[in-house]
């Protein structure tokens, strides 16, 4: 039951967190600490009191956080200031849980109810990126000739990088489809709108670990939530992979970023120095050879940078052209290198914490499925949580839909299917 004074401001709470996503990162600091300072002052004066199943999730949902913490006395003086850059950039995964534990015990206001305001500015976000982006080009200031500079201006001008942007859309695109596809007074026309918008956009970024998440989730709808004959879903199947083969003919981008993992795996070892997925390859065997060091205790987060770096500066040495210097490109790799395989344990607890939750819960079953699919395939190919961006979405999703089902409100049959 909503808490008398707290029902009034709670829609803007989730109107500001979700809206925070297109603004810039020092105004999304600033509205998570105003929510934090919300919710800590209404759980003090309702005196909320958690159970200790919530502490256990709480705990374990922001352990990644302390293992940064635990090693603060293990790192040497220099590199102290920029492990607190990595605490302070991953703080969301520490106050989320708790904040959001909190919040489900003050209010019976499903976050679904405002999602709009996510999926409606992030579109307004893309027609804005794009008007700015087609001015700079008509002007001669900016030139966008192949995938590589589309994706350098895209996020220049909107400060998210393309794979953090793309994880955006396919979010949208989601709670769009459930939307559509169970509340018979949704907009139909408008949704499409939305979803071509997100679409294309998706299409133009391409990035890779997003597309394969929404390939996944498009099959499994497809064959487990469409009720249509057995003919009729591989008549499905076939139109939208015709559909896919006309984007690909006449996308520029998505037909250069496709055509990096065939040139990768056919062409010859002098041309594919300049292919993404080449390179991939190469901080892949990276990871592989630091994991067998140090797999037991790990090198913490700072001497993994070091390593990396080291490792591409040898191999730029070989390609005689810098390669740059990346990170795992792997969250899972990436957390256990660095705090071995107790961080990796970890890890994966949190991960099946999710999965036995999303089991768990029949009302928002489908959206929590395809969300952790979305965050499970980006984390195989990309590290989704060295960024802020990446972090605050994975922490305010995960813990929103981990503690939120509690609640069980009427609304949640718009993005479910309660016919059975």
């Amino acid at each position: 039951m909503a808490k008398p004074g707290f029902s009034n401001i709670e829609p803007w709470l989730y109107r500001m967190l979700f809206v925070s996503f297109v603004l810039p990162f020092k105004l999304q600091t600033l509205i998570i600490i105003l929510y934090a300072v919300v919710i800590a002052f209404f759980a003090f004066r309702e005196k909320v009191r958690l159970t200790r199943k919530t502490w256990l999730w709480v705990l374990l949902s922001g352990m990644g956080y302390w293992f940064y913490i635990l090693y603060i006395p293990l790192t040497s003086a220099p590199d102290l200031s920029e492990l607190f850059g990595f605490l302070e950039r991953k703080i969301s995964l520490l106050i989320f849980p708790l904040l959001i534990a909190c919040h489900a015990q003050l209010s019976s206001r499903h976050f679904i109810s405002e999602i709009r305001w996510f999926v409606f500015p992030l579109i307004i976000a893309i027609l804005l990126i794009h008007m700015n982006m087609g001015y700079l080009v008509a002007t001669g200031r900016e030139v966008v000739q192949h995938h590589v500079s589309y994706r350098i201006l895209f996020e220049h001008i909107s400060g998210v990088h393309p794979t953090y942007f793309g994880l955006y859309c396919a979010f949208a695109l989601v709670l769009i489809f459930l939307k559509g596809r169970n509340n018979v007074h949704s907009n139909k026309v408008l949704l499409t709108i939305c979803s071509a918008i997100l679409w294309v956009t998706l299409l133009f970024l391409s990035p890779k670990s997003v597309l394969l998440a929404l390939l996944v989730i498009a099959l499994w709808s497809i064959f487990l939530i469409y009720e249509g004959s057995l003919f009729k879903k591989f008549m499905l199947l076939a139109l939208g992979s015709m559909v896919m083969i006309f984007c690909y003919l006449s996308i520029p981008f998505l037909h250069e970023r496709v055509n990096e993992i065939y040139l990768s795996l056919f062409a010859d070892s002098n041309f594919v120095k300049n292919n993404s997925v080449e390179v991939r390859s190469l901080i892949f065997k990276t990871d592989l050879a630091l994991l067998r060091d140090h797999w037991l205790w790990g090198i913490g987060p700072v001497e993994l940078r070091k390593k990396l770096n080291f490792s591409m500066a040898v191999y730029s040495m070989y390609a005689q052209r810098p390669l740059g210097v990346y990170n795992t490109h792997n969250e899972f790799l990436n957390q256990w290198i660095c705090f071995g395989l107790p961080g990796f344990m970890s890890f994966v607890a949190l991960w099946i914490m999710h999965i036995l939750r999303a089991v768990q819960c029949k009302p928002i079953r489908i959206l929590y499925a395809f969300t952790l699919i979305l965050f499970g395939i980006a984390c195989v190919t990309e590290n989704i949580l060295s960024r802020q961006q990446g972090v605050v979405f994975f922490a305010l999703i995960t813990n929103l839909l981990l503690f939120m089902p509690e609640w069980k409100p009427k609304i949640v049959g718009e993005l479910e299917d309660n016919r059975q």
